[in-house]
């Protein structure tokens, strides 16, 4: 990289954004949920809670390499940082996106309860 692109990339890189708003399927999904079958739907988030896992166990593992090579104190100089960083950034999401999925079957499977004890 020249140094105008790292003097343009550090500049940047500290510039404040605006708040996009977020842009996930599965939220607008559950928006709707209410017009679905609750057996689907169970499928659907256990089927999501399980891709959501694996790939927080992915992120987790690369997590693990990274804090071999460096420990878990990474120099926040370092490039590796930046990676680092981000892959924080995906395992708290991963492991908020698991738990709303085991959230939204416990709601549904009690929903689907109450309706058979209803009758």
């Amino acid at each position: 990289m020249t140094e105008s692109g790292l003097a343009a990339l550090r500049t940047w890189v500290t510039t404040p954004i605006e708040l996009s708003p977020p842009r996930d399927e599965l939220v607008l999904k559950a928006y709707a949920i209410w017009l679905a079958d609750p057996s689907q739907a169970i499928t659907l988030f256990r089927q999501q809670e399980k891709q959501h896992a694996a790939r927080l166990a992915e992120y987790e593992h690369i997590l693990a390499r990274i804090e071999h090579k460096h420990g878990e104190q990474l120099d926040i100089t370092l490039p590796d940082f930046g990676n680092y960083a981000t892959l924080h950034a995906g395992v708290y999401a991963e492991q908020a996106s698991v738990a709303w999925c085991r959230w939204m079957v416990e709601q549904l499977t009690n929903h689907s309860r109450q309706e058979a004890e209803q009758g």
